[in-house]
């Protein structure tokens, strides 16, 4: 069943440092999309994107106050990858983090639909799964299938994500 039209994961990193970390919850390891021939973005010279069939890695490197950061985001499209995503994330999480996910589902759609929350990102460094509510994190955001797309059908489905 479609419950989501996309799913990405977006880190921010300092260059260099690995982030096959993620490999633990993405449906397609880092490295596959990494070793695609990648094109840099027209609108943003400093970004490269790395094409899979429904699945796409962009890799933006800036400049940060202090230093340079590289901002990596993960997208999916296909209805197993984006289930296996979330599926895994929602298997993964403590209960007390699952139940006040499940409690604040609502609170954490935005009004295109989007249902987002953070993961730890020192905690998924050690192969743990948290909320949290700042950085460093990895920020999750789902793209909820909803058709009429409306407040109403859009709070249907979220509700249905943690119904068992």
């Amino acid at each position: 069943m479609k419950r989501f039209h996309r799913a990405s994961a977006e880190v921010f990193v300092t260059p260099g440092d690995p982030v096959d970390f993620l490999d633990t919850i993405l449906p397609i390891p880092t490295q596959k999309f990494l070793s695609e021939q990648f094109y840099y973005d027209p609108d943003h010279e400093n970004t490269k994107i790395y094409s899979l069939h429904k699945a796409k890695a962009t890799i933006q490197e800036a400049q940060g106050f202090d230093s340079a950061i590289c901002i990596y985001n993960f997208s999916f499209e296909k209805i197993t990858d984006t289930n296996q995503l979330f599926d895994t994330i929602i298997s993964s999480l403590p209960k007390e983090d699952y139940a006040l996910l499940a409690q604040e589902a609502l609170l954490r759609v935005d009004d295109k639909g989007n249902f987002c929350f953070k993961l730890g990102l020192n905690e998924l460094r050690a192969g743990n799964f948290h909320l949290v509510d700042k950085a460093p994190c990895v920020q999750m955001t789902f793209l909820i299938a909803a058709y009429p797309k409306n407040i109403r059908t859009i709070r249907e489905g979220v509700k249905s994500l943690f119904s068992k």
